[in-house]
């Protein structure tokens, strides 16, 4: 049995008193502390966040049915449409709001693994931000820093700091920021959109001061049965529905484990302390350790919205299935989740443009410094 976070993370000495865990501490005797603890890192009522929050969301653009397409219930940007699969409305934005808590929850309540120097001005990009709530949490966290977010679908929130902007932008096409270059270009979770990852890289290069990090944070498809389960014959919906995710990604020219190469991809690309940290998020609360559980419970929340969304985009526009059959499926395949013990395989990569390139000397606490390994226990 693999190793589980806390027992293969180093103690959580540099996060802020009130962020600390105690890693002796079982989820059956959990202290008030950690109660507090995850408190802090989670969103309010985070297990009604998909149905009580969403009024909170606004666009930056007209609600009018000119900026958007509606297909098999759900909504689509119209935006250089066929760049991506993934739907856009409320229900989505707030999928996504729910699944960066999870991301924040996994480095311990840091935003990321790269160091934002806390004095220092600096310039931050997000490719695909969503919500474009990464970048608002940085640019609060960091007023001396300038952040841009760009996306598809102009869905960010009006209401934002000072040092904050979005831009709507197909990342596949060329970059113009008006001649400036970052310190930091980050992304998560571009797999589903993504046609040309070393060009990808290529762009955040050109991008980038001399000394400047790139981080990535990806999933791969298909899902994967617990280490116990891994010799069960019988069969899986969740993991036929990943299979076939696979499969519709592929025809649409998508590969949906791109992320395996992309630390060659990074030293071809000439980038230099090229780190990986692989993790494993469980879907449900069948992992052992507290943070697992409520990593776990999180991701089930998520993917039983991915799911149908994902669906109705890959399967029924990629595959040509009917809305009745995803919807069939969907239910068929969220039963096998709830009943299963499935993780979700993650892996960040971070690398930096060489300029007196020094090695990576500040990781989130509770962040090892070559692998960091969230082998979802039993």
């Amino acid at each position: 049995m693999a190793e589980f976070l806390e027992k293969s993370l180093p103690p959580t000495a540099n996060l802020p008193q009130h962020l600390k865990i105690d890693h002796g501490v079982e989820e059956e005797v959990a202290s008030e502390k950690d109660e507090y603890t995850y408190r802090c890192l989670l969103p309010p009522r985070p297990s009604n966040i998909l149905t009580h929050d969403i009024s909170r969301i606004t666009t930056s653009q007209s609600s009018g049915d000119t900026q958007h397409r509606h297909t098999n219930g759900r909504r689509y940007h119209t935006f250089q449409e066929d760049a991506y699969f993934l739907p856009n409305d409320t229900l989505e934005t707030a999928r996504l709001d729910l699944q960066h808590y999870t991301w924040k929850l996994t480095l311990n309540g840091h935003l990321s693994i790269v160091p934002i120097h806390p004095t220092e001005r600096q310039s931050i990009l997000e490719i695909g931000t969503g919500t474009g709530i990464w970048c608002i949490e940085v640019a609060q966290a960091h007023p001396n820093v300038e952040v841009i977010g760009t996306d598809l679908s102009a869905i960010q929130p009006e209401t934002k700091p000072g040092n904050c902007r979005f831009v709507q932008a197909n990342a596949e096409e060329e970059w113009d920021f008006g001649g400036t270059k970052f310190d930091f270009v980050h992304s998560r979770m571009l797999t589903m959109g993504m046609h040309d990852w070393p060009k990808y890289f290529e762009r955040c290069w050109e991008n980038l001061k001399p000394g400047g990090w790139i981080q990535t944070g990806e999933t791969q498809f298909p899902q994967k049965r617990a280490e116990e389960e891994e010799g069960d014959p019988s069969p899986s919906r969740l993991l036929k529905w990943g299979q076939y995710c696979y499969d519709a990604a592929a025809k649409a020219g998508i590969n949906v484990r791109a992320s395996e190469g992309f630390e060659e991809m990074l030293k071809k690309q000439g980038f230099v302390n090229v780190q990986t940290y692989e993790l494993q998020w469980p879907i449900g609360t069948w992992a052992k350790g507290r943070r697992e559980k409520v990593i776990g419970r999180l991701t089930l929340e998520n993917m039983g919205k991915a799911v149908p969304g994902i669906g109705m985009g890959l399967l029924g526009e990629g595959l040509g299935w009917t809305k009745e059959e995803v919807e069939v499926f969907s239910e068929e395949v969220k039963a096998d989740m709830e009943r299963g013990r499935y993780y979700v395989p993650m892996v960040f990569h971070v690398a930096q443009k060489p300029f007196e390139a020094q090695k990576l000397s500040m990781a989130p606490a509770g962040v090892s410094k070559n692998r960091l390994s969230s082998k979802a226990g039993r």
